[in-house]
């Protein structure tokens, strides 16, 4: 069983793969498979070909992409070109069973088609927002990174839905609980 753990920046989809990981499932991060890409030098190579300032004595700007990609729709999608099919090859290429992954671009990368049950982590807008500006986020990238996201849509698709409005400790409760009732 394959299950995504989907939702938009800031409402705690890291925090439900913690706990998943400390449950004893497998997990990957679809942000963290990116991050390794990133370190990859012929991955580095095609993103220099794309977007030449990102990458800077071969090694990938990632403040720099962020900056390019999340106010360009075009870029946006060039960069999604490159990185969905590489990321989504990776989650397949795990025979982990069960399997947990952190799919923020669940919509947008054309992964529901790897996934066996879907569990949307959301939160009201104000908290989330308060959330990234404490990370140090700027209100222009928050809004840049949420425009970004296929959000409307989320719950059409989520089999479960964990609302992260309260502690920490309820999410991480709440998830235990969700992911004890899925198996």
């Amino acid at each position: 069983m394959r299950i995504a753990i989907i939702g938009t920046i800031g409402c705690g989809k890291s925090e439900v793969l913690r706990v998943a990981r400390s449950m004893g499932f497998a997990t990957l991060s679809a942000d963290e498979i990116n991050r390794d890409l990133l370190c990859d030098p012929q991955y580095v190579a095609l993103i220099e070909e794309q977007f030449p300032t990102a990458v800077r004595q071969g090694r990938a700007d990632r403040a720099e992409l962020a900056k390019i990609v999340f106010n360009d729709a075009a870029q946006r999608a060039k960069l999604n070109a490159l990185a969905h099919p590489r990321i989504l090859k990776r989650i397949e290429s795990d025979a982990s069973d069960p399997l947990v992954v952190e799919m923020p671009l669940y919509l947008e990368s054309g992964a529901a088609r790897l996934f066996d049950r879907t569990v949307l982590v959301t939160c009201s807008d104000e908290i989330r927002r308060r959330r990234l500006l404490l990370r140090g986020m700027t209100k222009e990238d928050i809004d840049a990174r949420t425009r970004a996201q296929q959000n409307e849509r989320l719950e059409d698709v989520a089999d479960y839905i964990l609302v992260n409005d309260g502690t920490l400790e309820q999410l991480r409760e709440s998830a235990e609980a969700l992911f004890a009732r899925i198996l």
